[in-house]
Protein backbone atom coordinates (compact mmCIF):
# COMPACT_ATOMS: atom_id res chain seq x y z
CA UNK A 1 0.00 0.00 0.00
CA UNK A 2 1.27 3.61 -1.07
CA UNK A 3 2.22 5.99 2.13
CA UNK A 4 -0.89 7.37 3.00
CA UNK A 5 -0.29 11.76 3.15
CA UNK A 6 -2.40 14.14 4.83
CA UNK A 7 -2.02 17.81 4.17
CA UNK A 8 -4.18 21.06 4.08
CA UNK A 9 -5.02 22.60 1.27
CA UNK A 10 -6.31 26.29 0.83
CA UNK A 11 -7.97 25.95 -2.25
CA UNK A 12 -11.24 24.35 -2.74
CA UNK A 13 -10.35 23.73 -6.86
CA UNK A 14 -8.92 24.99 -9.57
CA UNK A 15 -11.10 23.81 -13.02
CA UNK A 16 -11.59 25.36 -16.07
CA UNK A 17 -14.67 25.90 -15.47
CA UNK A 18 -17.89 26.62 -12.44
CA UNK A 19 -18.79 23.50 -10.71
CA UNK A 20 -21.01 23.69 -7.52
CA UNK A 21 -20.95 21.21 -4.66
CA UNK A 22 -24.32 19.98 -3.23
CA UNK A 23 -25.17 18.77 0.33
CA UNK A 24 -28.04 17.05 2.25
CA UNK A 25 -27.34 17.09 5.69
CA UNK A 26 -28.45 15.79 8.99
CA UNK A 27 -30.77 18.81 9.46
CA UNK A 28 -32.47 18.60 6.02
CA UNK A 29 -31.21 21.09 3.96
CA UNK A 30 -29.59 21.28 0.70
CA UNK A 31 -26.70 23.58 0.75
CA UNK A 32 -24.13 24.43 -2.56
CA UNK A 33 -21.10 25.69 -2.63
CA UNK A 34 -19.07 27.05 -4.99
CA UNK A 35 -15.57 26.44 -5.97
CA UNK A 36 -14.35 29.19 -3.66
CA UNK A 37 -16.42 26.92 -0.43
CA UNK A 38 -18.98 29.54 0.00
CA UNK A 39 -22.37 28.19 1.08
CA UNK A 40 -26.07 28.71 -0.26
CA UNK A 41 -28.90 27.40 1.32
CA UNK A 42 -31.18 25.97 -1.33
CA UNK A 43 -33.54 24.47 0.74
CA UNK A 44 -34.53 23.08 4.39
CA UNK A 45 -36.76 20.11 4.33
CA UNK A 46 -39.19 18.84 7.21
CA UNK A 47 -38.50 15.26 6.54
CA UNK A 48 -35.42 13.00 6.72
CA UNK A 49 -33.40 12.35 3.12
CA UNK A 50 -30.37 10.36 3.19
CA UNK A 51 -28.51 11.40 -0.28
CA UNK A 52 -28.95 13.42 -3.06
CA UNK A 53 -27.88 13.90 -7.03
CA UNK A 54 -27.49 16.14 -10.13
CA UNK A 55 -28.47 14.88 -13.33
CA UNK A 56 -27.43 15.66 -16.61
CA UNK A 57 -30.13 18.17 -17.57
CA UNK A 58 -29.19 19.94 -14.06
CA UNK A 59 -32.33 18.45 -12.26
CA UNK A 60 -31.81 17.80 -8.46
CA UNK A 61 -32.75 14.12 -7.09
CA UNK A 62 -33.75 12.73 -3.16
CA UNK A 63 -33.67 9.58 -1.68
CA UNK A 64 -35.15 8.66 1.79
CA UNK A 65 -35.98 5.17 2.76
CA UNK A 66 -37.83 3.11 -0.81
CA UNK A 67 -38.49 6.57 -2.21
CA UNK A 68 -37.26 8.57 -4.76
CA UNK A 69 -38.07 12.60 -4.65
CA UNK A 70 -37.49 15.40 -7.63
CA UNK A 71 -36.80 18.77 -6.13
CA UNK A 72 -37.11 21.45 -8.36
CA UNK A 73 -35.34 24.60 -7.40
CA UNK A 74 -37.17 27.53 -9.34
CA UNK A 75 -40.76 26.11 -8.13
CA UNK A 76 -40.20 25.08 -4.57
CA UNK A 77 -41.45 22.30 -5.38
CA UNK A 78 -40.87 18.77 -4.13
CA UNK A 79 -42.34 15.25 -5.90
CA UNK A 80 -42.10 12.11 -4.53
CA UNK A 81 -41.37 10.35 -8.75
CA UNK A 82 -40.80 6.65 -8.04
CA UNK A 83 -41.32 4.12 -4.81
CA UNK A 84 -39.14 0.74 -4.66
CA UNK A 85 -40.47 -2.49 -3.59
CA UNK A 86 -39.31 -3.54 0.10
CA UNK A 87 -38.59 -6.70 -1.56
CA UNK A 88 -35.34 -4.87 -3.30
CA UNK A 89 -34.29 -3.00 0.31
CA UNK A 90 -34.19 0.59 1.36
CA UNK A 91 -31.69 3.10 -0.40
CA UNK A 92 -29.46 5.65 1.23
CA UNK A 93 -26.81 6.32 -1.88
CA UNK A 94 -27.86 8.15 -5.21
CA UNK A 95 -25.71 9.31 -7.86
CA UNK A 96 -26.17 10.77 -11.60
CA UNK A 97 -25.48 8.51 -14.80
CA UNK A 98 -24.82 10.15 -18.20
CA UNK A 99 -28.10 9.75 -19.78
CA UNK A 100 -30.71 11.23 -17.50
CA UNK A 101 -30.39 8.22 -15.31
CA UNK A 102 -29.95 7.49 -11.59
CA UNK A 103 -28.00 4.94 -9.89
CA UNK A 104 -28.56 3.44 -6.05
CA UNK A 105 -27.30 0.69 -4.15
CA UNK A 106 -29.59 -0.81 -1.31
CA UNK A 107 -29.14 -1.95 1.86
CA UNK A 108 -29.98 -5.48 0.48
CA UNK A 109 -27.05 -5.31 -2.08
CA UNK A 110 -28.85 -4.79 -5.29
CA UNK A 111 -27.39 -2.19 -7.75
CA UNK A 112 -30.27 -0.35 -9.77
CA UNK A 113 -30.26 2.12 -12.37
CA UNK A 114 -33.70 4.24 -12.72
CA UNK A 115 -34.22 5.87 -15.84
CA UNK A 116 -35.87 9.60 -15.47
CA UNK A 117 -37.32 9.97 -18.65
CA UNK A 118 -39.23 6.74 -18.90
CA UNK A 119 -40.16 6.09 -15.14
CA UNK A 120 -38.29 2.23 -15.31
CA UNK A 121 -36.45 0.56 -12.74
CA UNK A 122 -33.39 -1.92 -14.13
CA UNK A 123 -31.54 -4.19 -11.56
CA UNK A 124 -27.95 -3.83 -12.29
CA UNK A 125 -26.44 -6.68 -10.00
CA UNK A 126 -26.65 -7.85 -6.68
CA UNK A 127 -23.12 -6.65 -5.77
CA UNK A 128 -22.93 -8.52 -2.18
CA UNK A 129 -21.61 -5.67 -0.56
CA UNK A 130 -23.29 -2.70 1.15
CA UNK A 131 -22.72 1.29 1.45
CA UNK A 132 -23.69 3.21 4.52
CA UNK A 133 -23.76 6.12 2.66
CA UNK A 134 -23.19 7.64 -0.58
CA UNK A 135 -21.88 6.71 -4.84
CA UNK A 136 -20.40 8.27 -7.59
CA UNK A 137 -19.24 7.30 -10.88
CA UNK A 138 -15.83 8.04 -11.20
CA UNK A 139 -13.84 7.19 -14.76
CA UNK A 140 -16.49 4.82 -15.49
CA UNK A 141 -16.57 3.13 -12.16
CA UNK A 142 -19.12 3.52 -8.82
CA UNK A 143 -16.73 4.39 -6.49
CA UNK A 144 -18.49 3.89 -2.79
CA UNK A 145 -17.24 3.60 0.77
CA UNK A 146 -18.12 -0.11 2.41
CA UNK A 147 -19.80 -0.90 4.76
CA UNK A 148 -17.97 -2.26 7.97
CA UNK A 149 -14.54 -1.07 6.82
CA UNK A 150 -11.91 1.68 6.22
CA UNK A 151 -12.12 1.18 1.97
CA UNK A 152 -12.97 2.61 -0.79
CA UNK A 153 -14.56 0.09 -3.43
CA UNK A 154 -14.79 0.69 -6.86
CA UNK A 155 -17.33 -1.26 -9.41
CA UNK A 156 -16.78 -1.79 -12.76
CA UNK A 157 -20.50 -1.67 -14.31
CA UNK A 158 -18.30 -3.24 -17.66
CA UNK A 159 -16.13 -5.74 -16.24
CA UNK A 160 -19.09 -7.05 -13.44
CA UNK A 161 -15.78 -6.73 -10.58
CA UNK A 162 -15.40 -5.22 -7.29
CA UNK A 163 -11.72 -4.34 -5.88
CA UNK A 164 -10.91 -2.07 -3.05
CA UNK A 165 -8.56 1.21 -4.27
CA UNK A 166 -8.11 3.45 -1.95
CA UNK A 167 -7.89 2.86 2.19
CA UNK A 168 -8.87 5.47 4.61
CA UNK A 169 -6.55 6.10 7.50
CA UNK A 170 -8.21 4.66 10.73
CA UNK A 171 -12.04 4.25 11.92
CA UNK A 172 -12.56 8.02 12.77
CA UNK A 173 -13.73 7.91 8.67
CA UNK A 174 -16.88 5.32 9.31
CA UNK A 175 -19.12 8.01 9.42
CA UNK A 176 -17.84 9.31 5.63
CA UNK A 177 -21.47 9.27 4.05
CA UNK A 178 -20.52 11.70 1.22
CA UNK A 179 -18.86 11.18 -1.88
CA UNK A 180 -18.61 13.53 -5.06
CA UNK A 181 -16.82 13.54 -7.88
CA UNK A 182 -15.76 17.17 -9.96
CA UNK A 183 -15.14 16.39 -13.23
CA UNK A 184 -13.84 18.05 -16.35
CA UNK A 185 -12.91 14.94 -18.39
CA UNK A 186 -12.42 10.88 -18.05
CA UNK A 187 -8.91 11.83 -17.14
CA UNK A 188 -9.51 14.79 -14.72
CA UNK A 189 -11.39 13.86 -11.99
CA UNK A 190 -11.43 15.51 -8.00
CA UNK A 191 -12.83 13.13 -5.48
CA UNK A 192 -14.79 14.79 -2.57
CA UNK A 193 -15.70 12.90 0.90
CA UNK A 194 -17.01 13.70 4.10
CA UNK A 195 -16.52 12.90 7.56
CA UNK A 196 -19.27 14.03 9.87
CA UNK A 197 -19.61 17.72 8.71
CA UNK A 198 -15.63 17.59 7.51
CA UNK A 199 -14.20 17.70 3.42
CA UNK A 200 -11.50 15.99 2.48
CA UNK A 201 -10.29 15.34 -1.62
CA UNK A 202 -9.29 12.15 -2.15
CA UNK A 203 -6.22 11.66 -5.14
CA UNK A 204 -6.81 8.00 -6.21
CA UNK A 205 -3.31 8.78 -8.43
CA UNK A 206 -1.46 9.54 -5.85
CA UNK A 207 -3.15 7.88 -3.12
CA UNK A 208 -3.39 11.14 -0.63
CA UNK A 209 -6.47 12.46 1.26
CA UNK A 210 -6.43 16.13 1.55
CA UNK A 211 -8.63 18.03 4.21
CA UNK A 212 -10.60 20.89 2.55
CA UNK A 213 -10.45 24.15 4.12
CA UNK A 214 -13.72 24.68 4.68
CA UNK A 215 -16.40 22.25 7.37
CA UNK A 216 -20.24 22.37 6.56
CA UNK A 217 -22.12 23.44 9.77
CA UNK A 218 -23.57 20.16 10.79
CA UNK A 219 -22.86 16.29 9.51
CA UNK A 220 -22.96 15.47 5.89
CA UNK A 221 -25.09 12.61 4.79
CA UNK A 222 -24.79 12.89 1.07
CA UNK A 223 -22.54 14.91 -1.59
CA UNK A 224 -23.06 15.74 -5.39
CA UNK A 225 -21.70 17.94 -7.97
CA UNK A 226 -23.40 19.43 -11.08
CA UNK A 227 -20.74 17.69 -13.20
CA UNK A 228 -20.51 14.03 -11.96
CA UNK A 229 -22.91 12.61 -14.34
CA UNK A 230 -20.19 13.29 -17.21
CA UNK A 231 -17.98 10.52 -15.61
CA UNK A 232 -20.58 7.66 -15.86
CA UNK A 233 -19.13 8.19 -19.60
CA UNK A 234 -15.76 6.41 -19.36
CA UNK A 235 -14.62 3.21 -19.19
CA UNK A 236 -11.34 2.79 -17.04
CA UNK A 237 -9.69 -0.02 -14.83
CA UNK A 238 -8.48 1.38 -11.78
CA UNK A 239 -5.61 0.11 -10.05
CA UNK A 240 -6.35 -2.06 -6.27
CA UNK A 241 -5.64 -1.16 -3.25
CA UNK A 242 -6.19 -3.70 -0.92
CA UNK A 243 -5.70 -1.76 2.26
CA UNK A 244 -3.12 -3.31 5.48
CA UNK A 245 -6.43 -5.13 7.51
CA UNK A 246 -5.41 -8.57 9.08
CA UNK A 247 -7.00 -11.67 8.13
CA UNK A 248 -9.18 -11.78 10.95
CA UNK A 249 -10.04 -8.29 10.84
CA UNK A 250 -11.19 -8.42 6.61
CA UNK A 251 -13.40 -11.11 7.58
CA UNK A 252 -15.26 -9.60 10.39
CA UNK A 253 -15.53 -6.06 8.64
CA UNK A 254 -16.30 -7.18 5.14
CA UNK A 255 -18.78 -10.08 6.44
CA UNK A 256 -22.54 -9.41 4.82
CA UNK A 257 -24.29 -7.29 7.79
CA UNK A 258 -27.99 -6.39 6.72
CA UNK A 259 -30.07 -3.97 8.87
CA UNK A 260 -33.45 -3.54 7.55
CA UNK A 261 -36.02 -2.02 7.13
CA UNK A 262 -34.38 1.10 7.16
CA UNK A 263 -36.27 3.61 8.05
CA UNK A 264 -37.77 1.80 10.63
CA UNK A 265 -40.94 1.89 12.87
CA UNK A 266 -40.84 -0.98 15.19
CA UNK A 267 -38.36 -3.60 14.91
CA UNK A 268 -35.27 -3.94 13.11
CA UNK A 269 -33.85 -6.81 12.10
CA UNK A 270 -30.15 -8.23 11.55
CA UNK A 271 -29.09 -10.65 8.64
CA UNK A 272 -25.68 -12.14 8.96
CA UNK A 273 -23.10 -15.29 9.46
CA UNK A 274 -21.52 -14.47 12.15
CA UNK A 275 -21.98 -14.38 15.67
CA UNK A 276 -21.36 -11.43 17.62
CA UNK A 277 -21.30 -9.99 21.13
CA UNK A 278 -23.54 -7.25 21.67
CA UNK A 279 -25.39 -4.67 19.22
CA UNK A 280 -25.58 -1.28 20.79
CA UNK A 281 -27.84 1.59 19.58
CA UNK A 282 -26.06 5.23 19.79
CA UNK A 283 -27.95 8.81 19.22
CA UNK A 284 -26.76 11.36 16.99
CA UNK A 285 -25.32 12.84 19.99
CA UNK A 286 -23.28 9.78 21.23
CA UNK A 287 -25.45 8.60 23.71
CA UNK A 288 -25.80 4.72 24.04
CA UNK A 289 -29.37 4.20 24.32
CA UNK A 290 -30.06 0.51 24.31
CA UNK A 291 -27.97 -2.67 24.36
CA UNK A 292 -29.01 -5.88 22.72
CA UNK A 293 -28.53 -9.18 23.93
CA UNK A 294 -25.42 -11.87 22.31
CA UNK A 295 -26.20 -12.20 18.80
CA UNK A 296 -29.82 -10.81 18.90
CA UNK A 297 -30.97 -10.89 15.81
CA UNK A 298 -34.17 -8.62 16.12
CA UNK A 299 -34.21 -5.74 18.22
CA UNK A 300 -37.28 -3.13 19.33
CA UNK A 301 -36.68 0.31 18.68
CA UNK A 302 -40.63 1.06 18.73
CA UNK A 303 -39.90 3.51 22.04
CA UNK A 304 -37.23 5.63 20.12
CA UNK A 305 -37.88 8.91 19.36
CA UNK A 306 -38.24 9.72 15.26
CA UNK A 307 -34.80 10.90 14.14
CA UNK A 308 -30.86 9.48 13.07
CA UNK A 309 -29.24 6.74 15.18
CA UNK A 310 -26.28 4.70 14.93
CA UNK A 311 -26.10 0.80 15.17
CA UNK A 312 -22.73 -0.63 16.78
CA UNK A 313 -21.71 -3.87 15.99
CA UNK A 314 -19.45 -5.22 18.59
CA UNK A 315 -17.69 -8.36 18.07
CA UNK A 316 -14.55 -8.80 20.64
CA UNK A 317 -12.51 -6.03 20.52
CA UNK A 318 -13.58 -5.16 16.64
CA UNK A 319 -16.39 -2.83 16.12
CA UNK A 320 -18.90 -1.61 12.96
CA UNK A 321 -20.95 1.17 12.82
CA UNK A 322 -24.43 1.75 10.51
CA UNK A 323 -26.68 4.70 10.14
CA UNK A 324 -31.04 3.66 10.62
CA UNK A 325 -33.45 5.85 10.78
CA UNK A 326 -36.57 5.60 13.38
CA UNK A 327 -39.47 6.49 11.83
Amino acid sequence: MKKLIIFLTFIYCSHNYAQTLYVIDESFKIVAYDQNGLPTLIKQFENYFSDIAVTSLGEIYLTSGTRLYHYDVSNDQLSEVFIISNSFGSNTSLTAGHNNDLYFLTELQNLFKYDITNNSLELIANLGVQTPGDLVFYKGNLIFKRSGTDQISAYNIYNDTIDAIFCLPDSSFWNAYGIANHVNSCGDNTLIISRDFELFEIDLENDTLTPLNFTHDTSIFGLATNTEYLAANCNSTLTTNPCSLSVEEYNFFSSDIIFYPNPVKSYINIKTNIIYDTVTIIDINGRVILNSEKNQRKIDVSELSSGIYFFKIINGEQSRIEKFVKN
